[in-house]
Order: C-alpha cells, then structure tokens, then sequence
C-alpha cells in the first residue's frame, strides 16, 4: 500500500516539473549555425523572434543563445545570414538541448543590371555648381 503511494506522488512530481518547466523558468535557446556545403561556422548570423524584440547573434565560432522565455509558442525563430536561405522554426518545436543548425548558401542570376544616377561633389567653402 506504501509502495503505490510512493509511485503516485513521484508520477505526480515528474508531472509538475515537466509541466512547469517550460512555462515558469527561463528556456535558453543554443545551438550552432554552418554552412550546409563546407560545414563551416557562420560568425554573427542573426537569430529572433520574428514580431518579438528577442534575438541575437552567433560569435565568431558560430555559437549563439538566445531567451526565448517571453516568446509564446505560436512564435517561429528566424535564422538567417547575408547569401544563405533564411530558416524559420517553430516555438513549440525548440526544446532544451543543442541545436546544430545549417544553413544552405543560394545566389541569384541577373540578367541586366542599370545604375542610375549623379555624383556632385562640394568642397568645403566652395558653392556648388548649379545645373541647369
């Protein structure tokens, strides 16, 4: 009879502690962001949550942790690197852990490139030239 309770109160703390756990303490988001083809680090990617002003970036090593505690699970995190596809990824599906991230690298081809435009110097104590 001892033995049953002793069950049902540890099934009742792991209850608890798996329910408060996320919603009552911080969560940390972690992880690692490379390059999906050379498996090198990407230094100071960013990392937010979109409509939030949560986020970050990575370090020079490609680390990065960010608090995700004020986001709700309706959130995504972005990735994201100048010259590599944005990744986005569900609040409800980042939990504790590391993350090893990788990001694939896409370019674009141009066609036709046109630059427009004027350069008018001004020098100091000079007046400008005026165009006519």
């Amino acid at each position: 009879m001892m033995m049953q309770y002793t069950w049902v109160i540890r099934a009742l703390f792991l209850f608890f502690a798996g329910v408060f756990s996320d919603s009552s303490f911080g969560q940390i988001f972690t992880g690692r962001v490379t390059d999906s083809q050379k498996a090198v680090a990407l230094p100071y990617a960013n990392i937010f949550v979109r409509g939030k002003s949560v986020g970050g970036i990575t370090d020079i090593r490609g680390h990065f942790a960010i608090d995700i505690t004020k986001s709700s699970l309706s959130d995504s995190v972005v990735i994201s690197y100048l010259g590599y596809e944005s990744i986005s990824i569900p609040r409800r599906q980042i939990t504790s852990g590391f993350y090893d991230i990788e990001l694939s690298p896409v370019s674009y081809q141009l066609d036709e490139v046109i630059a427009l435009g004027k350069r008018r110097f001004v020098f100091p104590g000079r007046k400008p030239n005026r165009q006519r």
